[in-house]
C-alpha cells in the first residue's frame, strides 16, 4: 500500500486479495468524497502511461541516405554479325569444273577428273588427273595460300601437260570464294581461274539386298539363306555377299551408264547356290544402265538381264 498525503487529498491503493488481477481497488477522497474505479479503467489508464512513455523515450530512427542510382546510359555499339569461317565452307571434296588462263576458258581433257579436298586442319589433296598430291592451305578470310605440294610420280602421256598447270595454277592461289556449291580460286591478278563444283554422291550410294532377278527374261527367285548385297561405297568401290562367296572391287557412273568391275571374290564352294551366284556376278560385271524408284534399285546388262534390290539402311 502507497499512500501520499496533501491537504485534504488522499490517495489509498488496497490489494484485500492475494489475485491483483480480480481484486483490485483504487479508493480516491476527495474532501470526505469517494470514488471506485473498475479494473478495466485501471488497466486503461496503465496502457496510456505506457504508450506516452515509450513515445517520449524513443528516439526516432534516423532517415536512411538514398543510394544514389546510375541514371547514367551506355550505349553498346552495334557489332557486325561475323562472317562464317571460310575453313568450314570450304571443307570437303570439289571436282574442278573448268579452268581459266589469262581470263580464257580451258577445257578438261576428256575422261579426265581433277579434285581437290580440304579439312579443317589446313591440309589439302587430290587428284590432278593422274597423280594424287597432298599438301597444307591457310586462310585469313578470302585470302588463302596453297603449298609447296608433293605428289605421286607417275607418268600419264596424254594428261601431263594438264596436269602440271592444274598444280602451278593451285599453288599460285591467292584468293577464295565459296558460294554454295561452287568454288572459286584466283591468282594475284584474277588471270587465273580454277572452278570446282562441290562432290555429292549418287543416289546409288548405299547397301542394297538382292530381293529378285531376271535371266533371259525370266523371272527368278533368290536362293538363298542370307541375302545377296550389294554395298556402293561413295568412293567408286563396290563390295558385297553373292550367295556363298564374298566379292568387291569398283563401280563407276558417268552420264547415267554404270560400269562395274572388274570384280574379285573368295574362293568357296557352295553346291545349291554357285550357278545362281555366277549369274549374279555376270549381271554386275556387264552392267550398262540402272535406275532407282524411291528405294528401289534396277541394274540392267547389256543382254536385258536385270537385278532388283531393295535399300536397306541402318
Amino acid at each position: 500500500m502507497a499512500n501520499k498525503s496533501n491537504d485534504n487529498i488522499f490517495i489509498t491503493q488496497l490489494l484485500p486479495g492475494p489475485n491483483f488481477t480480480r481484486n483490485v481497488f483504487i479508493k480516491y477522497t476527495y474532501n470526505g468524497h469517494s470514488m471506485k474505479y473498475s479494473k478495466i479503467l485501471i488497466i486503461l489508464i496503465i496502457l496510456a502511461a505506457t504508450i506516452f512513455s515509450g513515445c517520449t523515450d524513443s528516439k526516432t530512427p534516423a532517415t536512411p541516405t538514398p543510394t544514389p542510382i546510375d541514371t547514367q546510359i551506355t550505349t553498346e555499339t552495334a557489332t557486325q554479325k561475323p562472317v562464317e569461317d571460310m575453313v568450314y565452307r570450304i571443307q570437303g571434296l570439289w571436282i574442278l569444273s573448268n579452268f581459266e588462263v589469262n581470263e580464257k576458258d580451258t577445257l578438261l581433257k576428256t575422261g579426265t577428273e581433277i579434285t581437290t579436298r580440304f579439312d579443317t586442319q589446313g591440309n589439302i589433296s587430290g587428284s590432278a588427273g593422274c597423280n594424287n598430291y597432298f599438301g597444307n592451305y591457310q586462310i585469313s578470310g578470302s585470302s588463302i595460300s596453297i603449298g609447296p605440294l608433293g605428289s605421286t610420280m607417275m607418268y600419264c602421256e596424254d594428261i601431263m601437260d594438264q596436269e602440271t598447270l592444274f598444280l602451278q595454277m593451285l599453288q599460285n592461289s591467292a584468293t577464295i570464294m565459296a558460294d554454295g556449291d561452287t568454288l572459286t580460286i584466283k591468282n594475284d591478278t584474277a588471270k587465273e581461274k580454277l572452278i570446282f563444283h562441290r562432290y555429292s554422291p549418287p543416289k546409288i550410294a548405299g547397301t542394297w539386298h538382292l530381293r529378285s532377278y531376271t535371266s533371259k527374261g525370266e523371272n527368278m527367285t533368290v536362293v538363298s539363306e542370307s541375302p545377296l548385297t550389294a554395298v556402293f561405297g561413295s568412293d567408286g568401290s563396290l563390295s558385297g555377299y553373292a550367295g556363298c562367296n564374298n566379292y568387291n572391287g569398283n563401280w563407276e557412273e558417268k552420264d547415267e551408264v554404270l560400269t562395274i568391275g572388274p570384280l574379285i571374290s573368295t574362293k568357296m564352294y557352295c553346291e545349291d547356290t554357285m550357278e545362281q551366284e555366277t549369274l549374279f556376278l555376270e549381271i554386275l560385271q556387264n552392267s550398262m544402265e540402272y535406275m532407282i524408284e524411291g528405294d528401289k534399285l534396277t541394274i540392267k546388262d547389256k543382254d536385258g538381264n536385270e537385278l532388283i534390290f531393295w535399300a536397306v539402311y541402318y
